[in-house]
């Protein structure tokens, strides 16, 4: 969910429901498939998208872009939970962030062209730093 203008004249309601839309539902869902992915005998991955907003501050799109660097540092953070880093005993789970410039959809209106992406090559690209 992008919301876009001054933080002053966007409805408190509106700004929430950005910031549960796109952190919230990720946050749980993490938690609920590494518990499953923990029982797995075979390696596992999360494949968690972000966005390069979060990697600045960018105005008018304050809230997006703070829920975005959010998505990143959430993402990073249990990917060395699971990845040996602190316990030898847990390296099943690769955790990767995506931070596409743009992605043709609905929500950006892009088209194809410099910086914007398929979903496709989202997908592909998110792959392959799997090595897959």
């Amino acid at each position: 969910l992008l919301t876009v203008g001054y933080l002053h004249e966007i409805a408190p309601g509106r700004l929430l429901n950005e910031i549960n839309v796109n952190c919230v539902p990720m946050t749980i869902l993490s938690g609920m498939v590494i518990q499953r992915m923990l029982q797995r005998e075979q390696r596992s991955a999360i494949i968690n998208i972000s966005s390069v907003a979060g990697q600045n501050p960018c105005p008018f799109i304050s809230t997006y872009s703070a829920t975005k660097a959010y998505n990143d540092f959430f993402s990073k953070s249990i990917g060395m939970e699971y990845d040996g880093t602190y316990f030898d005993h847990v390296e099943k789970i690769d955790v990767v962030s995506v931070q596409p410039m743009f992605v043709e959809s609905n929500l950006s209106k892009a088209t194809r062209g410099f910086g914007v992406a398929t979903r496709n090559q989202c997908a592909g690209a998110a792959l392959k730093s799997l090595g897959l």
